[in-house]
């Protein structure tokens, strides 16, 4: 760790804590129900996976799935009171989109910015860009890096959404563009010097995420 940083990103985190379980955790599992069995002795959980095998039964379960994607699993099973299945259903999560750019060169690094370089931390912006995340790893390397180029919540987010549309696509194209153009005016740099910069990209959308769907 450095600067209160992990190294290598938090996902080392879990790795460590799977490679010394006494099983291997088993990833690509879909949930599809879950059921509570009450017999003699104690009760038990039944966990159903969308693989056509009878459900696995475990002694104890810490179900840490988002309640937007928990209402798409059958839970009738498991004696929820009415106030816990309204919180399941009315728990608000707002949307989110991510655009992530890699750069050939750490450019918001440069003392020759308009407003100075920065070091890790954010901006934000009125502008559809809106918030700004650099980068808090490999400060002060002469190399290519990524930094979180828009992060945008709510309202804003959807409207992003709207263009996240696969890259190389007509909208996604306008979308990167919107987020370089941003940049530039926030930073005092010019749009084509950043874009010739540009190595790759990814976009983002949670609300469109299977697996958050809206997280």
């Amino acid at each position: 760790m450095q600067e209160g940083f992990i190294r290598g990103g938090a996902g080392l985190i879990a790795d460590k804590m799977a490679s010394v379980l006494s099983q291997k955790v088993q990833h690509s599992k879909r949930v599809t129900a879950i059921a509570i069995i009450n017999d003699q002795t104690q009760a038990s959980v039944n966990i159903t996976f969308g693989d056509g095998v009878p459900p696995t039964n475990y002694a104890h379960v810490i179900s840490t799935i988002p309640m937007s994607c928990l209402r798409m699993v059958d839970t009738t099973q498991c004696g929820f009171d009415w106030n816990t299945q309204t919180a399941i259903r009315t728990l608000h999560y707002d949307c989110s989109v991510k655009v992530a750019i890699k750069f050939s060169t750490r450019w918001w690094e440069s003392s020759t910015l308009a407003n100075g370089p920065h070091f890790g931390g954010i901006s934000s912006t009125d502008r559809p860009t809106r918030v700004v995340v650099y980068p808090s790893y490999g400060m002060h390397q002469n190399e290519d890096a990524t930094m979180i180029a828009s992060y945008t919540w709510a309202q804003d987010a959807l409207r992003y959404g709207a263009l996240a549309q696969g890259k190389g696509s007509d909208a996604e194209t306008l979308l990167i563009n919107r987020v370089i153009q941003d940049l530039g005016d926030m930073h005092g740099m010019d749009s084509g010097t950043l874009s010739k910069m540009v190595i790759d990209y990814k976009v983002h959308d949670w609300y469109a995420d299977e697996y958050s769907i809206g997280t």
